[in-house]
């Protein structure tokens, strides 16, 4: 399914988890990715939350390996009450937000869809900077919510 919970975030945690991603990521593309997370440790992240922002980051790592031709992309996690702040930007060919061109553009924006669905579901905000030749720069704002208690069933007495 879509959304499986990958492993790596079940035993790690949503930073750990994309700090391997991101290292991974890197060598296998050839692009030099700066991840930094901070503020996290005070919010128990729901896991449906961390999956998304996992996904996200996929997201946004592959929209900049097919399209930005960046040589360098910098993923920032921070917890900021209320919220929790995803910035994904690179340093790579960057694009007209006004224009509508052809298919490239139609496909990136696809990525980026897929994005703002996922967003949405958290009823967060995207904002999308982008100039030619200037890079992109995805801010996604998601408000924080507790952890939903541990499943009932560990409580009941045996």
């Amino acid at each position: 399914s879509y959304d499986l919970r990958p492993p790596v975030l079940a035993d790690m945690g949503i930073a750990e988890a994309l700090e391997i991603y991101c290292e991974e990521f890197s060598k296998k593309n050839g692009l030099e990715i700066d991840f930094q997370s901070a503020g996290l440790h005070s919010f128990n992240l729901d896991s449906n939350i961390e999956i998304h922002l996992y996904r996200l980051v996929q997201e946004g790592l592959n929209n900049i390996r097919k399209h930005a031709h960046a040589t360098q992309a910098n993923i920032m996690l921070m917890g900021a009450s209320p919220n929790i702040i995803l910035s994904i930007e690179d340093n790579g060919k960057g694009f007209n937000l006004k224009t509508r061109e052809p298919a490239l553009v139609n496909e990136k924006r696809m990525g980026l869809q897929n994005m703002k669905q996922r967003v949405n579901l958290f009823q967060g905000q995207v904002t999308i900077q982008s100039r030619p030749m200037r890079g992109t720069k995805i801010l996604i704002k998601i408000p924080f919510k507790r952890q939903k208690s541990e499943s009932k069933t560990a409580h009941i007495n045996h």
